[in-house]
């Protein structure tokens, strides 16, 4: 009997020792969610900035927390100069300096554990008003298709579709002029009356020619503001 249970307690031993050794599943990793961001607001002027000096101010933005987050990322983008920056940030609200008077985009990254997949915020624009401002130039507009460095095909009557998008804190844009040629972009093709949404013209093109393309905004006002030229190259 004595020998019986030393036998039983051996496969107990063993079993409990093997059940250890072959549980190896790691933790789960948890994705983080996307931020939602606050402030400030889309498509609007921010008049609440605390003014440094005559071409600074500074700006709290705020943003909902994220779940499974570590740490996040603010991107702010100066939509004239293409200037960004990526900033370390721990939690919201994040005071940041820029220029007064030039129109941003931004947008939150959530990053989370090692192992997971950081997940973004919408992007959304303001701009950033300047001393006794009262009328703002139109954000640059997106150039949407085609996009730089891509390579298109036109269709049967040789010819391409031209997408673009562009929005106004005062909501007064009026016209854009459209500029494309295979050097700089610095060839007018037409002005085209403001309307909501995408913008699209159909232009004329040859296979196998790399071509340049921009769009200049102007309001009621006559502000103005330049999309930066892109390049692309034809099938």
């Amino acid at each position: 009997m004595k020998y019986y249970h030393y036998i039983l307690g051996l496969l107990v031993l063993l079993t409990i020792s093997c059940s250890k050794a072959d549980d190896t599943s790691e933790p789960e990793v948890l994705n983080p969610t996307s931020p939602s961001l606050v402030y400030p607001a889309n498509n609007e002027p921010c008049l609440d900035a605390v003014s440094l000096n005559d071409t600074q101010s500074q700006i709290a933005f705020q943003w909902n927390a994220s779940e499974n987050v570590n740490n996040y990322t603010l991107v702010i983008t100066n939509l004239n100069t293409n200037e960004t920056q990526e900033l370390p940030v721990t939690s919201s609200p994040y005071t940041a300096t820029l220029a007064k008077a030039e129109p941003f985009s931004w947008k939150v990254v959530a990053n989370g554990a090692v192992g997971s997949t950081p997940a973004e915020s919408d992007r959304w624009k303001f701009y950033l008003a300047g001393n006794s401002e009262t009328n703002y130039a139109p954000f640059p507009a997106e150039l949407i298709s085609p996009q730089a460095a891509s390579t298109i095909s036109a269709n049967n009557d040789s010819e391409i579709t031209l997408i673009w998008l562009a929005t106004d804190v005062d909501s007064d844009l009026a016209t854009y002029t459209l500029f494309m040629d295979s050097t700089d972009a610095s060839t007018e093709i037409t002005q085209i009356a403001y309307t909501d949404g995408n913008m699209e013209y159909n232009v004329e093109v040859i296979s196998g020619e790399t071509y340049y393309w921009r769009v200049v905004s102007l309001d009621q006002t006559g502000n103005t503001s330049d999309s930066g030229t892109y390049g692309f190259r034809v099938n």
